[in-house]
């Protein structure tokens, strides 16, 4: 199974690679109250295949560049895992 998730950003330089950090921790099931709530959904993350767009907006800070660095970063941190940022 395949699941993307685009996240809509705008003007976010001083939040965003802090909140996609803790949407993909979430995703990975690696705390171990995350996983028992994949389980409860009767899933297990790490077969799952996931994508996760950050969708820049036209943002006037540096919101599109740190996105960008963010999605580099955590890209191949997590299995199955794949960030990418449409502008």
């Amino acid at each position: 199974m395949q699941i993307h998730l685009t996240i809509p950003v705008h003007n976010e330089e001083r939040v965003l690679s802090q909140n996609v950090r803790r949407v993909v921790e979430f995703l990975s099931g690696k705390k171990e109250s995350d996983g028992r709530a994949w389980k409860a959904a009767g899933l297990e993350p790490r077969t799952l295949r996931w994508e996760v767009v950050i969708a820049e907006n036209g943002s006037t800070d540096r919101t599109l560049e740190i996105a960008e660095a963010t999605a580099q970063a955590l890209n191949g941190t997590v299995p199955n895992l794949v960030v990418k940022v449409l502008h």
